[in-house]
């Protein structure tokens, strides 16, 4: 089963961080290692212990790191990035203190791109080993919590493998309603949260060359019982599917539904799983620890695990009664964890098309790309992964910032006009171990002399990242923020000094305006997919987004003061799927047909508009409306803080709607009616707002 890790390792060097060195199954682990040449291996703890336990054990660590951090000389730098880290939650002191622990300080070092991968928990508990890791490495986009999953792993009596996942096993006991302390509104179910792990789960089976089939388990089937953990089964199946539709993921069911195709078939009819599943989700640890231990003390199965899942980086705990065997692969699972290929011929490395066989290596994907939005009037934009997994010089940062701007350089004067220049935040270490230090002031500074009218977008200062993949941006969304964009050099103290980041709650209220040193017209993107994944995959050309579901994200997004990425993924042919073009021409006829009659009287008429005025606006006769658009001139500014809408008819007054801020665009939604008259009051605006166009729409549902 680990051939093919093992291969992957040797082709990229990693280094793992040990948090128990002196432990003699640690050190026989990083023996084997060494010797079979897999990974750098850094060891934490007294120098002087660790190897007077090495020599006592007969292993040799001479090629081994052994960090002790009582003499570590770094350590002034790490308490200080730990309590930026922290944003207050802990002292200097704090830090120091728990960075004297290994769990803490090996965490760190991942963290600071000393190492790429840690492992512990051989003394450690679960609960030490996952603390410093949420606190300091934290979840993953996306993610909103960290989960486990155990591979089991035997041979059949024909000598197969046999291969089952099996989560969450270790880390959540159960599943609660995430609930808003101030408002109590529920922000994330029990069931979303259940859905996730069955999710990552599935991922991690992938990662192990298991085709996920996807088993929420329960003492019930398909509804025969009631009570318990039933209902919270069902529901998760229900959530799996909507966040995964490309899996296979079916529940509730019981075990023997799960795993006989006889029993499967009687109590659960037409599942794709049923009787099939190899992927098994438990709707609590008690369910998850006993399934696993019995298989593996029963069944004979080998079980490798907890894998944790969700975390920025690879991060994993063992059992305290783990073996050194053990040891030694989960640390090969544990160290597999942007490729570089440039699209265009480069002259700046050769992985890139020109060492392709594609067009006898003479292609030019970014060339034909500009010439296809050229014929089409489409806007051409461009982007370059600050991240490197194949460039040898990633990590040394003044030589990869040359080899960067190298290859921006030949994006931005190779290809005419470059309407958008968009990188993301990737940053990730390099085969050294060394993390890269981005001259985001140099990259800039060559962005503007090549390409002046460029919108540089997410590690840019001109467009924001709300911070989700979902493209649901936030009711509340200001343009003009407090946020200082992370590529100037006083963005870490000024957004500290306020409190806030990118997923920020408030990034514009007059409270957090009062105490900022500036304000920037940093406006947000949302992005998404129009399939489950960034990349074409013939298993998803089923799985396109719902008309109803791309309508709902436009009004979640444009509709909320944002901009929206849809991302559409080419397919081998290096064309747009059929499936997909057919769902694009669908929304684009859903959008002309939703907005293209507006039944407002003089909605485009332009009003300067003060805190606690309103005005009334005459609806055409008999019409049927669910929608309300209005719209600022954004340049003006952005003044409106809140408003609420009002219908007329049977001569009364209604509340429609209530809205915070609006921006550019605002959308909303209500329940459909024929009013005679509408009124838009704006409560709350900062000095006059110029409220540049209303409208008024029916959106089909």
């Amino acid at each position: 089963m680990f051939t093919k890790l093992i291969d992957a390792l040797k082709a990229t060097r990693r280094t793992i961080v040990f948090t128990e060195g002196p432990d003699a199954r640690i050190l026989e682990a990083a023996d084997r290692l060494i010797k079979d040449d897999l990974m750098n291996v850094i060891l934490i703890g007294n120098v002087d212990e660790v190897k007077a336990a090495a020599e006592k054990g007969g292993f040799d660590i001479a090629k081994a790191e052994i960090i002790d951090p009582a003499t570590y000389a770094g350590m002034d730098e790490m308490v200080a990035k730990m309590v930026e880290l922290r944003k207050g939650k802990m002292s200097e002191e704090d830090c120091r203190a728990a960075l004297a622990k290994g769990n803490y300080f090996g965490t760190m070092l991942v963290k600071m791109g000393k190492a790429d991968a840690l492992l512990g928990g051989a003394t450690y508990s679960t609960a030490d080993t996952v603390r410093p890791a949420l606190q300091l490495v934290k979840t993953k986009k996306g993610a909103h919590l960290v989960s486990s999953s155990f591979i089991l792993f035997r041979k059949d009596k024909d000598g197969n493998d046999e291969k089952y996942c099996m989560g969450d096993c270790a880390i959540n006991i159960d599943y609660q309603d995430t609930v808003d302390k101030a408002t109590g509104e529920v922000t994330f179910t029990a069931a979303q949260k259940l859905a996730e792990v069955a999710v990552e789960s599935a991922r991690t089976a992938e990662f192990f060359g298991i085709d996920p089939k996807v088993a929420l388990l329960s003492f019930s089937t398909k509804g025969s019982g009631k009570g318990g953990t039933v209902q919270l089964s069902h529901d998760a199946t229900i959530e799996a599917q909507k966040l995964a539709p490309e899996l296979a993921i079916d529940g509730e069911m019981q075990f023997d539904a799960a795993v006989s195709p006889v029993v499967g078939q009687l109590k659960f009819p037409g599942s794709k799983v049923a009787g099939y599943a190899n992927t098994f989700i438990f709707p609590c640890i008690e369910a998850g620890n006993i399934g696993y231990k019995i298989a593996q003390r029963l069944g004979g199965f080998e079980a490798y695990g907890p894998i944790l899942q969700g975390l920025n980086a690879p991060i994993n705990d063992l059992s305290r009664g783990c073996n050194a065997d053990e040891v030694y692969k989960m640390a090969i699972i544990t160290a597999k964890h942007h490729d570089g290929f440039c699209l265009w011929p480069t002259k700046t490395t050769r992985h890139s098309v020109a060492s392709s066989s594609w067009k006898d290596g003479k292609g030019d994907v970014v060339r034909e790309l500009r010439d296809a939005c050229k014929k089409y009037g489409i806007k051409f934009g461009v982007y370059l992964s600050p991240w490197d997994r194949n460039a040898s010089c990633y990590g040394d940062s003044p030589a990869y910032n040359q080899f960067f701007i190298e290859q921006l350089t030949e994006l931005l004067t190779n290809y005419g006009e470059v309407h958008e220049v968009w990188f993301d935040g990737a940053n990730g270490e390099g085969p050294n171990g060394k993390k890269q230090i981005y001259d985001w002031d140099a990259i800039l500074r060559t962005i503007r002399r090549l390409q002046p009218k460029a919108v540089t977008a997410i590690m840019g200062d001109d467009v924001r990242w709300v911070g989700n993949e979902k493209g649901i941006g936030r009711k509340t969304e200001w343009s003009a923020t407090v946020l200082t964009p992370g590529i100037y050099s006083r963005a870490i103290g000024q957004n500290k000094e306020l409190g806030v980041f990118g997923k920020s709650k408030d990034l514009g209220s007059r409270d957090i305006v009062a105490r900022a040193k500036e304000l920037f017209w940093f406006p947000s993107e949302v992005d998404v997919s129009i399939r489950p994944g960034w990349f074409y995959h013939s298993k998803e050309d089923s799985h396109v987004k719902s008309l109803a579901h791309l309508a709902d994200i436009y009004f979640k997004s444009v509709g909320y003061n944002s901009v929206l990425l849809l991302n559409i993924p080419p397919d081998k042919s290096g064309l747009i799927h059929e499936n997909d073009c057919r769902r694009l021409k669908e929304f684009s006829t859903y959008l002309k047909n939703t907005f293209e009659k507006d039944y407002l009287k003089r909605g485009r008429t332009r009003w300067e508009a003060l805190s606690g005025t309103s005005k009334e606006y005459m609806v055409r006769k008999d019409a049927l409306v669910n929608t309300f658009m209005i719209q600022e001139d954004i340049t003006k500014g952005q003044r409106v803080e809140s408003f609420l809408l009002e219908g007329y008819w049977d001569g009364n007054w209604r509340t429609l709607a209530e809205g915070t801020t609006v921006g550019y665009k605002r959308l909303v939604r209500f329940t459909e009616c024929q009013p005679e008259k509408i009124r838009l009051t704006i409560r709350s605006a900062r000095n006059a707002a110029h409220i540049l166009r209303t409208g008024l729409f029916y959106a089909v549902r």
